[in-house]
């Protein structure tokens, strides 16, 4: 039984639904609970492994969205668009260190709606569920936020003039890599977007890569392929760019760029907090010292950055 609104003024949306016809949006109270784990999901499950929480879990129409748009939410400082294995995970997490920021990194309920068939979300329905779900997402729960940072997940820059007409005043960020590095990193651990090159569909509509080119492409083929999509993406709206940092900057980025492009407070206890943080893994969320990866790039790994990638990503330079 779906709670009244008033209720749930300090709820979170975690999950959409599109099988019913109208989309349902499901909802979790996490009372206490902070943000606090590098991905949003990760904290979706901390909530509902605690005690109770299947209690305080409720399913909607998104008529509730637009109702509790009105309850006191933070609208983005800002948001970070990436290529993958970029250091964005890191970045997000060093802007935690800003007293009363709240970080919401990739969650699966805006990617739901990014990923929604055309055919049950319009474009206006789209823009309007972003804007109102990313608002909802920076409820102030607690209190004390003051800030927010949202962190889109890699292949999101190709939906990114969704954002860009839900916040077209926020500042966007762009994270990049050398693109060999990227795909050194993505070949030794696989994404959670491998899956679709066995999913045609998606690979079309998203990436436009064609479905009679994927069977002939390996691992690297299919990375390289899906990173010039993420690529070509961001260079064409590059100038909506308000910073651009490279991998090689962080972590001394996160303080003299990031926070600088959001407006966040960031004085000398604050990059202090930063720079110890930086020591260690951006997506552990038990500390764990950092070693950087030290292995050999692949002499093919880098000749197919060079022919398919790299000049998409001088074009940040």
């Amino acid at each position: 039984m779906t709670a009244p609104p008033a209720e749930m003024e300090r709820w979170t949306p975690i999950a959409l639904n599109f099988d019913e016809g109208a989309p349902a949006v499901f909802w979790g109270d996490f009372g206490g609970i902070r943000f606090t784990e590098p991905f949003f999901d990760r904290t979706v499950d901390r909530w509902a492994a605690s005690e109770g929480a299947q209690s305080r879990f409720v399913k909607t129409g998104i008529d509730v969205l637009r109702e509790l748009d009105s309850a006191p939410s933070l609208d983005p400082a800002g948001f970070i668009f990436h290529t993958s294995r970029c250091g964005s995970t890191l970045a997000a997490r060093l802007l935690k260190e800003v007293p009363g920021t709240v970080v919401v990194s990739e969650p699966e309920i805006v990617n739901q709606l990014l990923l929604a068939n055309p055919h049950a979300v319009s474009d206006e329905l789209c823009v309007e569920m972003l804007r109102l779900i990313v608002r909802a997402l920076g409820r102030r729960r607690l209190g004390d936020e003051r800030h927010y940072v949202f962190k889109v997940s890699s292949w999101g820059v190709r939906k990114f003039t969704l954002f860009q007409r839900a916040f077209p005043a926020t500042p966007k960020l762009w994270i990049k890599r050398q693109p060999a590095e990227v795909l050194a990193s993505l070949l030794a651990k696989a994404p959670g977007w491998q899956q679709w090159h066995e999913t045609p569909e998606v690979a079309e509509a998203l990436l436009q890569i064609p479905p009679s080119r994927l069977p002939n492409l390996d691992a690297s083929q299919f990375y390289a392929a899906v990173l010039s999509a993420l690529l070509q993406s961001a260079k064409a709206h590059r100038a909506q760019f308000a910073a651009t940092i490279d991998y090689r900057e962080l972590p001394q980025a996160a303080w003299l760029t990031a926070a600088k492009c959001f407006d966040l407070p960031c004085g000398v206890p604050e990059i202090a907090r930063m720079q110890v943080d930086a020591q260690y893994y951006s997506k552990d969320a038990t500390p764990r010292v950092f070693e950087p990866y030290t292995a050999k790039i692949p002499d093919a790994i880098r000749a197919l950055a060079a022919a398919e990638l790299d000049a998409l990503y001088g074009a940040f330079r």
